[in-house]
Formats: C-alpha cells, structure tokens, sequence
C-alpha cells in the first residue's frame, strides 16, 4: 500500500516530465501494474490470515468439544457435579478467545516485523557525537585537518583533505559532480560524522562547539530550495523566528527578491504553494538565500545556489553579499 501511495504521488508530482516525454500510457501501466500487485500481496495475506484462523478455531473447538464428551460422561456417571462441569465450561470458553486473539497478534507481529527491521536499521545509524560546551564561535575561519570520509569501506570520498578558510574571505569549491562538495558542506555542518582527521572552527574542533551558537552564526542555501506550502515571509522568516519586517525586506533585497515578491498578487503574504510550484526555480533560490541571509552569519554556505540565476542577478547578489 505504501509504495503504491509513493508511486501515485510521484506520479502527480512530476506530471511535467511525464507531459514532456509523452510517458502517460507507460505511468497508468506503471500504477495498473502496482495495483495488481497490491491486490495479489493482499489476497495472499488475507489467504494466511484465513487459514491460520481456521486452524486455531478448529483447535480450541475440538478441545472444547472433547472436554463437553468428557464432562458429560463425567456427569451421568455421578463423578462431577453440574455447577463444576460450567464453570469448566466458562473457563474454557475465555481461554479459548485468549489463544485466538493471541493467534491473530502473531501475525500482527510477523507483518510488523519488516517495518521494525528497517526502523532498527535506522536508529543504529552513527550519530555525530556533538559536546554541549561553552565554546563559542564567533568569526568563522575553517580549518580542515587530513579529513577522511566515505559512504561506507566501498565508498570513499575524500580522504586526506586539508585546507584553511581565513575568517572574511570567500571561497569557491569547484570539481566534478560526485566529488565530495555537497559532502564537504554537510560535514561542516556537523551532520556526518568524519572517520578520520579534524576540521576546526576558530580553532576549536567542529564537534566540541557550542552547537547553539554554532547554528546561530551558521547560513546554508542547499542546492534543492526547500520552500514552505506558506507565504513568502513565512519562508524567509523561518530562518529567523523574531525577525522584524525591515530584516526581512532587507534580505530580501540583499537576494536581489523584494523587487519579484513585490510584484506577486499579495507581496510577501503571497503562498508560494506545495513545493513552491507558484514560483520559478530562480525565485526559489533567491528566497532560499533571503532565508539564510537574515540570520547574519558569519559563515555563509552555498551549495549551488546560484545555478538557476542569470549573470546579472548573480553578480548583484555576490556584490549584495560583500
């Protein structure tokens, strides 16, 4: 059922590449497809579930049947009483429903099971083991230590990286897709774990920084513009709760976006929509950096947020930035 649910929304939401490259009649086969298959995983269970009921109805009624054969004799021949032979009876008859509800929850289990396996998985993952400590950052400078990382022994990504990012500088990582910026990023944002080496902030171990005030003097544009089903203040103000009006026109101007979200039906009370689909991919990015500007960071991350910007555009919000 869930990856049926899966398919039909990946469905509606990448309509426009199934318009594009003409893939309806392939997607309905696609979901035809999906849907007969859920329906023979489910008579298979309901199949199961039957006969593992019938079984353990067949069990306690024979046994049950048994015990009533034998307390009747019991009883013609005068060896037990009327009342005794009942109350057996009663006791029976609830014992009985016990091991049927009790058959019926193995089941439950068994089918829980896989979900429980991958949620195991899950929770056994590494974490990266941040210390809650008073040391501050507070200007920016980066500083990477023979650092070593990978997806696992079969995927290494970088190893032996070190490099210095001075306090107040910019610096651009170039390379070929797959090499390890997006990586580089994540690391510095302390969401995975490095195997081996430093990377120091002020020249503190990344790991060891109060993460309070880490995050604070932190701002990161990711490459997807992940945008609110909200109004565009909303999204901008997500990157700073308390922020007043003025902040956010600022950063959005500093984004080169107060003068677009002007022009939308309601300024920046307009809902941008699921997925921001009301907006162009240039709009998205441009309030995506809007949202990590108005925090002031000190270390501003952009992980190629300028992609679906024109020159002139870039050019203005890299001066903005300076």
């Amino acid at each position: 059922r869930h990856s049926l649910s899966k398919l039909t929304y990946e469905f509606f939401s990448h309509i426009l590449l199934v318009k594009l490259f003409r893939r309806e009649k392939t997607s309905v086969s696609m979901y035809v497809r999906g849907v007969i298959h859920f329906i023979r995983a489910s008579v298979r269970w309901s199949r199961t579930e039957a006969v593992v009921s019938f079984a353990t109805q067949a069990t306690t009624k024979t046994a049950l049947g048994i015990v009533v054969l034998y307390g009747g004799w019991r009883i013609i021949h005068g060896e037990m009483t009327l009342g005794l032979f009942t109350a057996i009876a009663l006791y029976l008859g609830q014992l009985s429903g016990v091991f049927q509800d009790l058959a019926k929850m193995a089941g439950h289990v068994t089918q829980s099971g896989v979900s429980w396996e991958r949620m195991y998985a899950v929770l056994q993952t590494p974490r990266v083991q941040g210390v809650i400590s008073r040391v501050q950052c507070s200007a920016g400078e980066i500083v990477a230590q023979e650092m070593a990382f990978g997806y696992g022994a079969q995927r290494r990504i970088f190893d032996g990286v070190s490099m210095k990012i001075p306090a107040g500088t910019f610096l651009a990582l170039t390379g070929a897709s797959g090499c390890g910026k997006t990586t580089f990023f994540n690391i510095v944002m302390v969401l995975y774990p490095l195997e081996k080496g430093a990377l120091l902030i002020d020249g503190h171990d990344i790991s060891r920084v109060n993460p309070d005030v880490f995050y604070r003097n932190v701002g990161m544009v990711t490459q997807e513009p992940y945008l609110w089903d909200d109004t565009v203040e909303y999204n901008i103000r997500f990157g700073k709760p308390d922020a007043s009006d003025e902040e956010i026109r600022f950063a959005a101007s500093v984004a080169c976006a107060d003068s677009f979200i002007q022009a939308l039906p309601k300024g920046y009370q307009t809902v941008v929509g699921e997925n921001a689909c009301r907006l162009s991919e240039g709009q998205k990015q441009r309030i995506a950096i809007a949202r990590a500007v108005i925090r002031s960071p000190r270390l501003l991350l952009f992980d190629e947020a300028l992609s679906s910007v024109d020159q002139e555009i870039e050019a203005r919000i890299l001066d903005n930035l300076k």
